[in-house]
């Protein structure tokens, strides 16, 4: 058995109170406090139980990965960021044994978890990565070995965000068998030094051009010059787009800064040529043709009182 990570005691003291606030329901945490008032079982305790079936299926060699993909199916985005949160809250339950296949198992979950922009919070897809960060913390080398054989080029994004709560971890104590940061940085030079198009279908996934952009800056500048064509100009404007949440709903609009860091040479206009827009592309059009036309940051917002997945 792996030795258990002793952080340090500040964050396992909140952890500790948080975790048991979620865990057993206290009334201290506002999410339980009417059921101290009712005997109604709420969404947070139904989700708590859900995440124990599962951990109790993955410890009993049962074929758990349907179910688990069942439910992010039809779970809302509320009830997957829920589940994911408390699902990284119970990962000491999990015995020994069944991290790799469990890694395995959410790396392929991974396009049901949400992107969304909430105040302060985290969303779904980045308590799974935290949760993953985790889990990696528990194999050995050549289990990390064998893990890599199920990431691609599509994966970039996720790695990245992974590396960053991994570096968390490792500044609170924690080890790990094997060094992330080598892994990430050869993923990122490979996709940069071969020019491997990152928006080509069987490697897109949202945000993988900022993954790159974190390893250097003006290679992936240069890359993108290469890349991009107007048949993958509005993934990387989705990329681009900055969203908000507030009072008066969500903000969507492109900053300057963020033309200038990634595609200052790309001649957008020239390359928006596509005819037949999807209403994806139709919006994104909107946002970039309003950003770049208004000058004042504030005016270039579009604001709607739902949320649109970019």
């Amino acid at each position: 058995m792996k030795e258990s990570r002793k952080p340090s005691y500040s964050r396992a003291y909140s952890l500790k109170s948080y975790s048991e606030s979620v865990l057993k329901n206290k009334a201290s945490n506002a999410r339980y406090f009417d059921l101290y008032f009712t005997d109604e079982e709420n969404d947070f305790t139904r989700l708590r139980k859900e995440v124990l079936k599962i951990i109790s299926l993955i410890n009993a060699d049962d074929n758990y990965f349907d179910e688990l993909e069942n439910k992010m199916k039809t779970y809302t985005p509320d009830e997957i960021k829920v589940f994911m949160e408390t699902f990284y809250l119970s990962i000491d339950e999990i015995y020994d044994g069944k991290h790799l296949d469990l890694l395995k198992s959410l790396v392929k979950i991974i396009p049901y978890t949400k992107q969304r922009t909430l105040h302060i919070e985290s969303d779904s897809r980045e308590k799974l990565y935290s949760i993953i960060a985790e889990l990696l913390s528990y194999i050995t080398k050549e289990e990390f070995e064998e893990f890599k054989k199920d990431l691609s080029y599509k994966h970039l994004s996720m790695i990245s965000s992974v590396k960053f709560f991994i570096d968390e971890i490792i500044s609170n104590d924690g080890t790990y068998d094997f060094n992330f940061t080598s892994f990430y940085e050869e993923m990122c030079s490979k996709v940069l030094n071969k020019n491997i198009n990152i928006y080509d279908k069987e490697n897109y996934m949202k945000d993988n051009i900022w993954a790159l952009s974190r390893f250097d800056e003006a290679k992936t500048r240069k890359y993108l010059k290469k890349i991009i064509n107007k048949d993958n100009i509005y993934l990387l404007l989705c990329d681009l787009i900055i969203t908000s949440v507030g009072n008066t709903g969500y903000g969507y609009f492109i900053s300057d800064d963020n033309i200038k860091k990634l595609a200052p040479n790309i001649n957008f206009k020239k390359l928006m040529t596509k005819e037949n827009l999807t209403d994806k592309e139709k919006f994104v059009k909107e946002i970039y043709e309003k950003s770049v036309k208004e000058d004042n940051k504030f005016k270039k917002v579009i604001r709607s009182d739902k949320y649109i997945e970019l």
